[in-house]
């Protein structure tokens, strides 16, 4: 069971204020997704562009990065049409925002490429 509500989460990229990009994912984003800005990447989220999200996994905060003690990274799969995305978060008791860890192209093998999802004959 996930930590987080992802609706919740995608709900707080409607206000900017409840929201922060680590500059990492900015780069990413953008590399990867043409999402330009911070404004773009949470308009991308809050307007369903994460398509059929699929939880992964709850960790801690790797020891040494930055944030609360004791903090959950959630990390979910998604689709963006032809892309396959890696989106990984947590929220911050400290500033009462959600912190957008990772944003990216996921390097996991794309489920939809699979031998075993193709049609025989495709």
């Amino acid at each position: 069971m996930a930590t987080y509500n992802l609706q919740a989460f995608i709900d707080a990229c409607a206000d900017p204020a409840c929201m922060f990009v680590r500059p990492s994912a900015e780069v990413t984003a953008d590399d990867d997704f043409k999402l330009r800005t911070k404004t773009k990447i949470y308009e991308f989220i809050n307007s369903g562009g994460l398509e059929s999200p699929v939880h992964i996994t709850d960790e801690p905060l790797r020891k040494g990065a930055t944030g609360d003690p004791g903090i959950i990274v959630a990390a979910y799969s998604f689709y963006s049409g032809p892309l396959y995305g890696y989106l990984a978060f947590f929220y911050s008791t400290a500033s009462k925002k959600f912190i957008i860890k990772s944003f990216k192209k996921n390097t996991d093998p794309d489920p939809r490429k699979s031998v075993g999802n193709r049609k025989i004959g495709k």
